[in-house]
């Protein structure tokens, strides 16, 4: 049952985040792009994008591709169309003779030329001599909506043709000719096309006809494979010349050797005109023209397909809602100019798609969910905001009426004007702000410390009545405390007016709140007190104990006492004394002031200490041994507190070395540290021995048996080294015994 209850909850919470503000805009954009996409209702604005890529990307005709135009000059001079056959005949003549490649007659030859019935024996002759010659086959309509008939040549001249093709370009529905289709016929698609059968002579394959697929209705156009076609240039871009002209020989010689030659009417009213994306509906393309451009395209295998349904949508959602995920990170302004570069971006893509790739991918949806992705985005942003700002004042609602500073909550919404209940339940939420701001100000009043809050720039935006007694500060002036911004907040002590002392103690805030730092003032004249009472105390352990034990010591020496007896005597009032001394030592170094301070010569100073353990280290036959440079290091601190540290860790390491053996005093200097190390020839520490090392009245043992001390020796160096800035830590060497390092700051 738990689980069943369970479940059902986090279904909810995964659905709520899947679908968060950037889903649910992703959603409608990736909709919007979709349905644009799929049902085309905008291709208008593809066919523009498409047309306009056309005209952009304008190449140089081929130079083995020559036009031959039925034009007015050649009507002029030969006559009324349609010409005898003859005349085709001669031309194909002089082409073949003229070494032409290929001759390609965009004429229909459908009918005997009943006018000069041997013209069409002529004709066939030509062709049969030229055996370079490809002919159209046309599709059309028997009458006014009758049913279309395949129209072949004549059955000579279609014998002695290099190939037939289906000559036809596909007109649009905005009246434009962009492309074809590579297969067309009545029942079975067995005609390629023109320029593709024009295409198959040049290699030498003629297409046969023969299809795979069974045959529909022998009534019904069948098509398959729609290019589009990658237009060189508007009307007139290849090399063309009048039909006349080349018929009468008026042209360079060789100017048609392995040349190929198309032949088609330009003349107007004469032959297909046809609007193409280069040229439009004002200046339209011969069918000849268009046939040169596809065959272009045939012989560099540049036909433009169409992206296939399926990717052309999951393309499209892509790009629908790649800019909620780009604008959720940006500005506004940001956001904005965005929108208005990926919108130029995708275009830009589109367009050069057909020329790099080969493909056209209708951009129209995702253009209009790029388009409409600012306005969408920023509605929905509003809607969270209004929601957000709703379930805030609700719960300001519920916080101030449980709230027994401010009084009655807020008013209700209402069923009028949103907007206008809106700000009435702000202006409550700022009456009740004022009054919880009233509130602090009299807590502030109200604390036996002085507070004082102050911006990055130094100055004082909050100080209550305590803080502006002791230091006489007021708000809006610069504070008088001294602050680091590159520093850790310290503690530090400062005086009042009056000369009361005062303990600083400094709290970061985050910049958000117009406030860096709140600085806390305490009165310590208690606590300073007590320090002086705690001194006197030492001041008196000093005088009445210390001084007692060293004359008892003495009195002792000089006793007519047994010699056991006064050895006795002598051991206790020694251990006595010793106590006394490293606690006095260790209080002094725990009171020590920094300001008292003075620059030290730290070689020098081990020198000394080295010097003073001596005669200990003589008296076991250890070896002292300096390795500290002759240069000065200079450190401050106070000498005496600084030596007696260095007299500890070395006679230590005299106690815990065994006879006959030696202590190695180091010292490095490494940047603005420098390092002195001890290091024995004992046993060293212990592993169980580490985590107190440093404590008070900790001692070491030595195999077993304890070594005679205090206690306090390596507290004391702790605590002068931490009071100096500095650390203190201990191992074992990777040769045995114990190494102790003390590190402490190095001044120039």
């Amino acid at each position: 049952m738990v689980a069943l209850s369970v479940f059902p909850d986090a279904f909810a919470l995964a659905l709520r985040s899947f679908l968060d503000e950037r889903w649910r805009t992703a959603l409608i954009l990736m909709l919007a792009g979709l349905l644009v996409s799929f049902s085309g209702i905008l291709f208008r604005v593809d066919n523009l994008l498409y047309d306009l890529g056309q005209r952009l990307a304008s190449k140089p005709p081929p130079s083995d591709v020559i036009i031959v135009a039925i034009d007015e000059e050649s009507l002029s001079q030969l006559g009324r169309w349609p010409w005898s056959r003859r005349l085709h005949a001669s031309l194909i003549d002089r082409l073949s003779d003229e070494g032409a490649k290929l001759i390609a007659l965009d004429l229909i030859f459908a009918e005997p030329d009943t006018a000069d019935q041997p013209a069409d024996a002529e004709l066939a002759r030509a062709m049969a001599s030229s055996r370079r010659v490809v002919l159209p086959v046309m599709l059309e309509q028997s009458r006014l909506n009758g049913q279309l008939l395949e129209v072949l040549p004549l059955p000579d001249l279609t014998n002695h043709a290099a190939a037939l093709g289906r000559a036809h370009a596909e007109i649009e529905e905005d009246g434009i000719a962009r492309g074809l289709y590579l297969r067309e016929g009545l029942g079975v698609p067995r005609w390629p096309h023109f320029a593709e059968a024009i295409h198959d002579a040049l290699r030498g394959t003629r297409d046969s006809g023969a299809v795979d697929q069974a045959a529909s209705s022998p009534f019904v156009l069948v098509r398959e494979n729609f290019r589009r076609v990658p237009f060189l240039g508007p009307p007139g871009h290849f090399q063309t010349l009048s039909y006349a002209q080349v018929l009468t020989g008026r042209y360079p010689a060789g100017m048609f050797k392995e040349k190929i030659i198309l032949v088609g009417a330009t003349a107007a009213g004469l032959g297909d005109r046809l609007p193409t994306p280069v040229s439009g509906l004002s200046e339209p393309m011969p069918g000849v023209e268009f046939h040169a451009n596809a065959l272009e395209a045939f012989r560099h295998g540049t036909l433009v397909t169409n992206l296939s349904r399926e990717a052309s949508l999951l393309l499209t959602m892509i790009l629908s809602v790649l800019p909620v995920f780009l604008l959720a990170r940006l500005s506004p302004r940001m956001g904005m100019l965005t929108s208005v570069v990926l919108l130029a971006l995708v275009m830009g893509v589109a367009l050069s798609l057909p020329h790099a790739m080969g493909v056209w991918f209708a951009p129209s949806g995702a253009l209009l969910a790029i388009l409409i992705a600012y306005p969408v985005w920023s509605w929905r942003r509003l809607e969270v905001a209004s929601r957000f700002l709703d379930r805030e004042i609700r719960h300001l609602t519920l916080d101030l009426q449980q709230s027994a500073i401010v009084g009655r909550g807020m008013p209700e919404a209402g069923t009028g004007d949103p907007f206008q209940a809106r700000i009435a339940q702000i202006q409550a939420a700022s009456q009740r702000v004022r009054a919880l701001r009233n509130l602090i100000d009299q807590v502030l009043e109200g604390m036996p410390h002085g507070v004082v809050a102050v911006d990055k720039s130094g100055r004082v935006r909050l100080v209550n009545r305590r803080a502006q007694d002791w230091l006489g500060v007021e708000k809006d002036t610069p504070s008088p405390i001294e602050l680091k911004a590159d520093e850790t907040p310290v503690q530090h002590e400062i005086r009042s007016r009056e000369g009361i002392p005062l303990l600083v103690d400094e709290a970061e805030f985050p910049p958000a709140m117009g406030i860096a730092r709140v600085i806390n003032l305490v009165d310590i004249a208690e606590v300073k007190r007590l320090e002086a009472e705690r001194r006197e105390t030492l001041a008196f352990l000093s005088h009445d104990i210390r001084a007692p034990l060293a004359m008892a010591v003495e009195q002792l020496r000089s006793s007519q006492r047994s010699p056991q007896e006064l050895a006795r005597l002598r051991t206790q009032l020694s251990r006595a004394h010793e106590l006394a001394e490293e606690f006095l030592a260790t209080s002094r170094a725990e009171l020590s002031d920094e300001a008292a301070f003075q620059e030290i010569d730290l070689c020098g100073l081990l020198h000394q200490a080295i010097d003073a353990v001596f005669p200990l280290a003589q008296s076991r036959k250890v070896a002292l041994i300096r390795e500290i440079p002759v240069d000065p290091v200079w450190v401050r601190g106070e000498f005496g507190l600084l030596e007696r540290m260095a007299v500890n860790l070395i006679q230590n390491a005299v106690k815990y070395s065994p006879d006959n053996s030696h202590v190695r005093i180091e010292l490095e200097v490494d940047g603005s540290k420098v390092r002195y190390c001890v290091i024995d020839s004992g046993p060293g520490i212990p592993e169980a021995e580490m985590p107190r090392l440093f404590k008070r009245f900790s001692r070491l043992n030595e195999q077993g048996s304890a070594v005679p001390g205090a206690g306090l020796g390596l507290y004391f160096v702790r605590v002068v080294a931490e009071k100096h800035g500095g650390s203190v830590r201990a191992d074992n060497g990777p040769e045995g015994g114990a190494r102790f390092c003390v590190s402490l700051p190095r001044i120039s």
